[in-house]
């Protein structure tokens, strides 16, 4: 029996090692919402035109973070951003919290877009394709918050074929942003989605020497969100905020899928690729069975402990506690270590 028990672990470590090597990501995913896709930077002061074609390589990766200029775990956070960046091309977003005698950077614009897509404002929170989300500074499915979010930037939603271009013509205190979607029929995998279209104003750096994080220069932070429809094209005119320092103000055209509205009592459909649907249930799963592999294994040699080595005991609400970090994604023994950790348990030497 206890040979069994053995082999099924090894069995499960071993698929568990194959997905780590196809580079799928098992990330929580954001709920009623769709993905999102981001143009290239376009410099506020010089016109540009641009496009994307759909499923290339080289198309830009949306990466949404929550940060604040106190937030010591958001440097750990952004430097592992900036490390996957380094291999894939990443656009990142910044969002600071409004109304925070600590933070200058924060805007309603800002706010308002987390709270409707992403839910509560916690830093550091990180979206990747607006769909992969990843709360804190410590690694919940492989080794290191890098390959956290490399795994995620490269589970890239399927949007057939199609191209998107942009031009900017700036004029004033503002300029002229075009756009148009060629799509054909719309996105075959995403069936019933609507589209909207949204220009970010973003500004590249700006000098903050009273953040208590000590980063002193902060990033790609977003200044205002401008909403221009839901046309596959169009032409509007948008204001450019005044940069906090400097003159390195960008624009981004954002693209979001918008999901058919669910009734109630109807069947919750999902227009991600299913492999990945069942990938994140198959690692829960697998995660789940390994713990409990675990456990039978420990209560199968609990025999040969000694009164000095007696395991500590775990309380009911312990054990939903760790239940609902595996829901969130967490690996059983990380779970398992910090909800000892939160609960008092020592374990045993």
């Amino acid at each position: 029996m206890r040979v069994a028990l053995v082999f099924s672990l090894i069995l499960l470590l071993s698929c568990s090692a194959i997905i780590v090597s196809e580079g799928m990501s098992s990330a929580p995913i954001i709920e009623g919402v769709g993905p999102l896709v981001v143009s290239e930077a376009m410099d506020a002061k010089n016109q540009s035109n641009s496009s994307l074609q759909f499923g290339q390589s080289t198309m830009p990766i949306i990466v949404e973070d929550y940060t604040a200029t106190w937030c010591e775990n958001c440097v750990k956070a952004e430097h592992a951003i900036d490390d996957v960046e380094e291999n894939q091309p990443l656009v990142q977003l910044h969002f600071h919290p409004y109304g925070d005698a600590q933070d200058p950077f924060g805007t309603t614009d800002g706010d308002q877009w987390w709270e409707r897509r992403n839910g509560e404002r916690q830093a550091p929170f990180v979206v990747i394709h607006g769909k992969w989300k990843h709360l804190g500074s410590a690694p919940k499915q492989f080794n290191s918050l890098e390959e956290d979010y490399s795994a995620s930037a490269q589970t890239v939603p399927d949007f057939d074929d199609g191209i998107l271009s942009w031009q900017w013509t700036p004029s004033g205190n503002g300029g002229n942003i075009n756009w148009s979607l060629d799509n054909g029929d719309g996105f075959s995998k995403f069936t019933g989605y609507s589209v909207a279209f949204f220009a970010f104003t973003v500004e590249e750096s700006a000098y903050f020497p009273d953040g208590s994080n000590g980063l002193e220069n902060y990033p790609h932070i977003v200044s205002s969100i401008t909403p221009l429809g839901s046309e596959k094209s169009g032409e509007v005119e948008i204001e450019v905020p005044q940069a906090y320092d400097g003159d390195d103000m960008t624009i981004h055209l954002v693209m979001e899928l918008i999901p058919p509205p669910q009734e109630e009592g109807d069947e919750v459909k999902s227009s991600l690729l299913s492999n990945e649907v069942l990938l994140y249930s198959g690692v829960i799963g697998g995660v789940i069975a390994i713990l409990v592999l675990i456990l039978l294994l420990k209560k199968k040699e609990s025999s040969t402990i000694t009164e000095n080595e007696v395991a500590p005991e775990r309380s009911t609400q312990q054990l939903e506690y760790e239940a609902k970090m595996l829901e969130l994604g967490w690996q059983a023994d990380k779970a398992r270590e910090y909800s000892d950790q939160h609960f008092g348990v020592n374990p045993p030497q």
